[in-house]
């Protein structure tokens, strides 16, 4: 209501792309389609990509945290659990400067897997998609997390607001113990379609700049004109785009 959105329809699923890119007779043709989905969502969107806007092909979700002795690794684990049970192929990072940590850490996380919830879809994503990373140093640290480019980024150190300027690649960043990745998916308040499999490197999370368009506008004095026509002229010429250069030269 706020947003002035008048119609809401209840579909999902590669169908739902076909209906908003095609329309139907209940549902119109629409501009550009947002939105996270399973991977059969995802393909829908990425093949009619050109004929409507979309803002990414997002998936599978991933997370990579940079901790230290400071830690909470009860806490950690569950942030770990929490991003496996939403995909078998979600990929969970966990990058340290201390290796008695990440020791730690993975016998914590074996003994409570035997007791978590959507077990069987944890399970598989820990066994194959779940690395813990050494790293030999703070800049180490950084540039690891730099080269995945997670669509979420945890700090769990003494001091996370120095990985502020550091951390250059990331959907989201999340610093401290009281920030945890699941506060993002709820109730941080920016939007939680992020970027993932490195496309951070190059793109963002999806915010209201995806609904607006933007153009330029072009209208020069003539002498303004005169000062550049030559330079427009001869490059036309150049070219061989000789009505290019013919509709430059009749106004001079």
């Amino acid at each position: 209501y706020i947003t002035g959105v008048h119609h809401v329809y209840q579909v999902g699923g590669a169908q739902s792309i076909a209906a908003l890119i095609y329309g139907t007779e209940t549902i119109k043709k629409v501009d550009k389609i947002v939105g996270p989905g399973n991977q059969y969502v995802a393909y829908a969107k990425k093949f009619v990509f050109g004929q409507v806007g979309i803002d990414q092909i997002a998936g599978p979700t991933e997370i990579a945290l940079i901790i230290d002795e400071s830690a909470d690794l009860d806490a950690i684990a569950y942030d770990v659990f929490a991003q496996a049970e939403h995909d078998e192929m979600a990929c969970t990072y966990v990058i340290s400067e201390n290796e008695k940590v990440l020791n730690q850490l993975n016998t914590i996380i074996q003994e409570k897997l035997q007791y978590v919830e959507r077990q069987d879809i944890i399970s598989q994503s820990i066994a194959n998609h779940h690395y813990l990373i050494l790293a030999q140093d703070t800049e180490e640290a950084c540039l690891i997390m730099n080269t995945i480019a997670p669509e979420h980024a945890s700090i769990q150190t003494r001091a996370p607001e120095m990985y502020i300027d550091k951390v250059k690649y990331v959907g989201a960043l999340f610093l401290g113990h009281f920030s945890p990745e699941v506060i993002g998916d709820y109730v941080a308040g920016p939007s939680h379609v992020l970027p993932t499999n490195q496309t951070a490197r190059f793109t963002n999370g999806l915010s209201v700049n995806d609904f607006m368009t933007r153009h330029s506008v072009i209208h020069l004095s003539q002498k303004t004109f005169n000062e550049v026509a030559e330079s427009a002229e001869h490059i036309a010429h150049i070219e061989s785009l000789f009505n290019h250069e013919k509709s430059i030269h009749v106004r001079r």
